[in-house]
């Protein structure tokens, strides 16, 4: 993870998540987002813009990045498993087929007093993901 210079503008990501999903890092339980692919160039104290997939079809909120960490497979599930709150047979079937992947640590969530819907976002020209996963 690249730490952030004082002349470079940061980069922030938006991240599809499922609901259930979405549920538990507004919770506090879940911590770590899992992902296939991530940006390389992702640094510490970007925000995670995050939308709930359908049915919310909606912005729900931020988190911060505290750290992604590109590794194997096998290091993630040892190192995150439990921060990521799925099970191994969920994890196994989300990351069938590569060796590594991305666990990103997030802190400081941020739920927006209001989602911001599908419908309303298509006005700043989003379209909303669909490439969904059991982990996203």
């Amino acid at each position: 993870m690249r730490k952030r210079s004082a002349d470079r503008s940061r980069r922030d990501f938006l991240v599809s998540i499922h609901p259930r999903f979405v549920e538990t890092i507004f919770s506090g339980r879940k911590t770590v987002e899992l992902r296939r692919r991530f940006s390389d160039r992702a640094e510490a104290n970007s925000l995670v813009f995050i939308y709930g997939t359908s049915p919310m079809r909606s912005l729900i909120g931020t988190a911060r990045i505290v750290d992604v960490k590109r590794m194997p497979k096998a290091c993630i599930w040892r190192q995150f498993g439990k921060q990521a709150c799925v099970s191994k047979a969920e994890f196994e079937a989300y990351f069938s087929g590569i060796d590594f992947g991305y666990a990103i640590l997030l802190d400081r969530v941020t739920r927006f007093r209001e989602a911001i819907g599908a419908d309303d976002l298509r006005q700043f020209g989003f379209v909303p993901p669909s490439i969904l996963s059991v982990c996203s």
